[in-house]
């Protein structure tokens, strides 16, 4: 990879990578300017967002992985001049493996959104839309509310701020803006997105809310993003205060999945490419001998997220398709129907008896689902775990910094896996 990376030029085409070479083409971009992001990164800019790499999308959709960038960010700086930016390629793992520990948090806010219509008032709701389409009234909470709505990104430090006002100034529920985000930012996944809403609302780490205020606000937003300054005064950091949100997710240890044992005979066995995981050729499958190659955007349905999210995903998923067939020296095809059903009926066409795929993390993809209605169609779903994944998972029991410490040190001594 570090070769690779050599002889590319850097990427300077659509504002969010959609490919892994767009994507490695950002990154060589990025990496020579690296220790100046710990510095750098909080602060809320017009014009694109410079300080950051804006890679996210391309990580969530797995086109390239942590654990790549951090290993080819190593070759050049060292981990004391780049470790925040380490950290926060981390983040995205941590919080994954945290959620597959406790997957009652998903389920708990899946059941919240799903009850909301029942649950709040007309005037909570309407509210609630009002802000999130950014007529709040509050001119830069509106500003990123409009950036989130016609590109699907926002500032990390723009994000919290605004779920902070969502929560803490305007009481509004958290988990009506978590989904606001998710339908949205193209980088949104179940870990990241729900996860950093709770912890903004003080339900993740115990007692600790994260409050917007506006010291903060000016001392790292530009000025003219604050030039209109209306609404301003409700952050004053007199005033600010965190709500009391009361637990109700299950907070009980699960015990994560591991990969399911590979069937003998695989002559009739088919890869399954899905938009939780892009990058197959590198990963524990890159040996297997498939009959076929399929893809579909399951975990971004167009039921619910943005027109914005789906064609990304749909982009994304072509590439990895084109790189899959390379690899595998064989063609592909894409479904636009995502359903258990289509695929299945995908499957039971071709005469397959098994479909392999790579485990997604808990989130949209529903794997009971689809392993119920392939099963019903004669077609075994079988499923392989990153060993990336799994030490990831092993590490993200407890808080962030002892999972990072025990990163770092793996790091240091070039222990951690690359798929």
């Amino acid at each position: 990879m570090e070769t690779e990376l050599k002889t590319i030029t850097p990427f300077t085409g659509t504002p969010f990578a959609s490919t892994r070479e767009q994507a490695f083409q950002r990154w060589a971009e990025f990496a020579p300017a690296a220790t100046s992001y710990a510095r750098d990164r909080n602060f809320v800019k017009p014009g694109g967002h410079q300080s950051v790499t804006r890679l996210s999308p391309s990580i969530r959709m797995r086109l390239v992985r942590e654990p790549e960038l951090v290993t080819d960010l190593l070759s050049k700086h060292s981990i004391e001049s780049v470790e925040k930016l380490a950290q926060e390629l981390y983040w995205r793992g941590y919080w994954k493996g945290w959620l597959e520990w406790h997957p009652g948090v998903w389920a708990d806010y899946l059941k919240r959104v799903s009850i909301a219509p029942e649950t709040y008032s007309e005037a909570v709701l309407t509210r609630a839309r009002e802000v999130a389409e950014g007529r709040s009234g509050v001119a830069l909470m509106d500003r990123f509310a409009r950036e989130l709505i016609e590109t699907g990104y926002v500032h990390n430090h723009a994000r919290m701020w605004w779920s902070s006002f969502w929560v803490h100034v305007e009481g509004l529920p958290w988990e009506l803006g978590a989904s606001w985000y998710e339908q949205h930012l193209l980088d949104a996944d179940a870990a990241t997105n729900t996860l950093s809403w709770r912890w903004v609302a003080g339900l993740q780490t115990k007692d600790k809310s994260y409050l917007v205020r506006l010291s903060n606000l000016e001392r790292f937003t530009d000025p003219a993003l604050l030039a209109e300054s209306a609404g301003l005064e409700r952050f004053n950091d007199k005033i600010v205060k965190a709500v009391e949100i009361e637990e109700t997710a299950d907070l009980k240890l699960a015990t994560p999945p591991k990969s399911d044992p590979m069937p003998a005979d695989t002559s009739k066995t088919a890869l399954w490419l899905h938009d939780e995981d892009l990058s197959v050729e590198h990963s524990c499958l890159r040996d297997l001998r498939p009959a076929g190659i399929v893809g579909t955007s399951p975990s971004i349905q167009s039921t619910w997220a943005t027109k914005a999210r789906t064609d990304y995903a749909q982009l994304a998923v072509a590439d990895g398709l084109a790189r899959a067939s390379k690899h595998f020296g064989m063609p592909n095809e894409q479904l636009a129907d995502a359903s258990p059903e289509a695929l299945a009926a995908w499957a039971s066409a071709r005469g397959l008896t098994h479909l392999v795929s790579l485990r997604p993390f808990t989130g949209r993809l529903d794997l009971n689902a689809f392993r119920e209605t392939l099963k019903a169609a004669g077609v075994e779903l079988i499923c392989q775990r990153r060993v990336w994944d799994q030490t990831v998972i092993s590490q993200s029991q407890r808080g962030f910094f002892p999972y990072w410490e025990n990163m770092r040190k793996r790091l240091a001594k070039r222990q951690m896996p690359l798929e």
